[in-house]
């Protein structure tokens, strides 16, 4: 049976004409065999066991080989999935907690022998001669970088459960579904109205529009809560950064706020309101540029709006901010002009 097998196999096999081999292997060949054995005195004890036989085709210099179109795709193939595998073997002698068996179907398939619970066997096949000096050097080097990984073979064992004990299981679930749904524990007892009388299975339960109600309600519910907590999360950091920032700010304009809150310097809470001159005085220019700035804001949608006066008068307060502005002057000459009134600059007391 096997020798059948593995003919049919070497009979499927792709070999091609290269420049180095007239009958050079296209692919890696894997025959896998499952054996199960049952222990006559212990029917529901099976021992299972896997023979994984390899032959992995070797890595292609296309230098060297010329290949061309479909002979190049293949050996593209063949050195990606070689180089994968080194890569395997790399990473398991440096103990790395994840192993890239997933990038190629080939290490997908040699899993249990790299690394696993399988015993393994690796035969390098060698050339003799000079020109493959090189080639056989790096077989060898891979050959010994695999004699360092260590495996952890098992006895695969698989025990079956007695099947009155399986349809036991199966009827208390069944039981105990119904009568946390309202109904009786047996579909003959009329004690209680039935709503069902069909096990809980897939195709049931997502029949059922009253189970698919609740289970997406409590989807839901858990989106919500996880979005509420990270929600708080992003609000404590915020509250956390606005802190630092304050405490750096005042710490960098310690001297200004020390001087604005000096009870010789009277502070309005009015953003709009000026101070003395000795107030004014006391600023410092970046103070008189802060409150300046909300002033201009505001009497430009004042003059925007047409309430020219209002305009003119906050235009004159941030004109004893920023005494000498050219544009502040010009904007009240302007707007003096326009309403034909008259200004001295004089401080407010």
């Amino acid at each position: 049976e096997f020798k059948s097998t593995y003919d049919n196999g070497c009979r499927n096999r792709t070999t091609g004409w290269t420049k180095l081999n007239s009958n050079s292997s296209r692919s890696h060949a894997c025959i896998m065999i499952k054996v199960q054995h049952r222990d006559p005195a212990k029917p529901s004890r099976i021992l299972t066991g896997k023979l994984h036989l390899i032959d992995l085709a070797g890595s292609e210099d296309n230098r060297r080989t010329e290949n061309k179109g479909i002979r190049l795709t293949e050996s593209s193939n063949i050195n990606q999935s070689l180089f994968v595998l080194g890569k395997v073997v790399n990473d398991l002698n440096k103990g790395h907690q994840r192993i890239s068996y997933r990038d190629s179907k080939l290490t997908r398939l040699l899993q249990d022998s790299l690394g696993g619970n399988s015993q393994a066997l690796m035969v390098a096949n060698v050339a003799p001669g000079v020109a493959f000096f090189q080639d056989t050097r790096n077989t060898l080097d891979f050959a010994s970088k695999s004699r360092l990984v260590s495996n952890k073979p098992l006895v695969h064992e698989e025990v079956e459960q007695d099947a009155i004990q399986v349809d036991m299981a199966r009827r208390a679930a069944l039981d105990a579904w119904r009568t946390k749904k309202g109904g009786p524990a047996r579909v003959g007892d009329e004690s209680k109205p039935v709503r069902s009388t069909h096990g809980p299975n897939k195709e049931n339960v997502m029949m059922n529009p009253n189970i698919v109600r609740d289970l997406v309600r409590a989807e839901m519910s858990q989106l919500t809560q996880a979005h509420d907590r990270k929600f708080a999360q992003i609000q404590d950091n915020t509250a956390s950064w606005m802190h630092k920032m304050d405490v750096r700010f005042l710490e960098q304009n310690k001297s200004d706020v020390e001087r604005l809150l000096s009870p010789e310097i009277p502070v309005d809470d009015e953003d709009t309101d000026v101070h003395s001159r000795a107030t004014i005085e006391a600023m410092t220019p970046f103070t008189k540029l802060a409150r300046a700035k909300p002033l201009i804001s505001k009497a430009k949608k004042m003059e925007d709006t047409g309430r020219n006066d209002q305009a003119l008068d906050l235009y004159r307060d941030a004109l004893l901010l920023l005494p000498g502005n050219e544009k502040l002057v010009s904007k009240v000459a302007k707007l003096e002009r326009l309403m034909a009134v008259r200004y001295t600059p004089v401080a407010k007391v």
